[in-house]
């Protein structure tokens, strides 16, 4: 499959020139028609609107009517809390919402309602086909965001992730790789989080094993979660032949007993690994007991928590489950 992006915040006012709505849909329909023309298997995506202004529903649903023959995804930018992230406000927000210092308060919602509202407006505009994607996600920077460490960041990082996967986001990519500015440009602490470090030598960070972790959830098919506690997250995927994989965020500041609940009996190899913001490594995650229907650990406070019932030879991927917590 070959994916093709027809430009990139062309509504973004530092942009060299700034795209009307509507002169988008017309060269978006115009280069969409010829591309598809000559190249029959190709994927476009198109970007028409901010993390703000897709709260024009009017507006997002006629650019779908005008352009839905061609567009096959729509890709919204998504920086949480850009200018307010905080741990206090991680820890307040269980779901992460999708505000930030340029939203009015009243549009910041859960980011699996947003997602919802912006697939009802492709329903609506007669293009239930398309897709949504998130070309450029990460924490946004902020005054206290130089605070967090590695941990902390792959642990947001993965909630984020969790609430795309839950919302059905079909391809997401982490911005930037590595992004120098100044204050000169925003007055925010200019740092984004990335899988690498910002300064040489350049090492790895926990987001990338954060992502390696979280990896398998693809191409499964994702299962109902119930939990006890909102602020024990958790994301659960099963492939064709029954293997699990399991991702869980502990919000507390408490070590805390877990006690997973499945329907049929557990006869496969159960292992985990964790990220915890204490230890500012990976480890590997301890399991109590493995009985009948039941798997017993113990999260540790603010953590990330991936575990696999059942080994596999091949690549996995990602899902969700019925799950108590004690």
């Amino acid at each position: 499959m070959t994916y093709w992006f027809l430009d990139n915040e062309t509504w973004n006012w530092e942009s060299p020139y700034v795209f009307k709505t509507e002169e988008y849909a017309e060269d978006v329909v115009a280069y969409g028609t010829a591309m598809k023309k000559e190249c029959l298997d190709i994927k476009l995506i198109v970007n028409p609107c901010s993390s703000k202004s897709y709260n024009d529903w009017q507006g997002l649903e006629r650019f779908i009517s005008e352009t839905a023959a061609v567009i096959d995804f729509v890709d919204v930018h998504w920086y949480w809390a850009w200018g307010q992230s905080s741990f206090d406000l991680w820890i307040k927000q269980t779901p992460l919402e999708t505000g930030d210092k340029w939203k009015d308060p009243q549009i910041s919602r859960p980011f699996e309602q947003d997602i919802a509202l912006i697939k009802e407006c492709f329903r609506r505009a007669g293009a239930p086909h398309i897709g949504l994607v998130v070309l450029e996600w990460n924490i946004g920077p902020s005054n206290w965001s130089q605070t967090f460490n590695q941990s902390l960041i792959a642990i947001i990082q993965a909630e984020l992730l969790m609430e795309f996967a839950r919302g059905g986001v079909q391809l997401t990519c982490l911005w930037p790789l590595i992004w120098r500015t100044s204050r000169d440009v925003w007055p925010e602490q200019d740092f984004f989080p990335s899988i690498v470090t910002q300064d040489p030598p350049f090492e790895q960070t926990l987001s990338l094993e954060m992502f390696r972790l979280f990896s398998p959830i693809q191409g499964k098919t994702l299962l109902k979660t119930q939990c006890s506690d909102k602020n024990f997250r958790s994301l659960a995927a099963e492939d064709k032949y029954g293997r699990k994989h399991l991702i869980f965020i502990n919000k507390s500041p408490l070590r805390r007993r877990i006690t997973l609940s499945f329907e049929k009996t557990i006869s496969s190899k159960v292992s985990g690994e964790m990220i915890g913001l204490k230890h500012q490594v990976i480890r590997a995650q301890s399991i109590d007991s493995v009985k009948d229907n039941q798997i017993i650990f113990y999260a540790e406070p603010y953590s990330f928590i991936a575990i696999e019932i059942g080994q596999s030879s091949s690549p996995v991927s990602y899902t969700h489950l019925t799950l108590p917590t004690n």
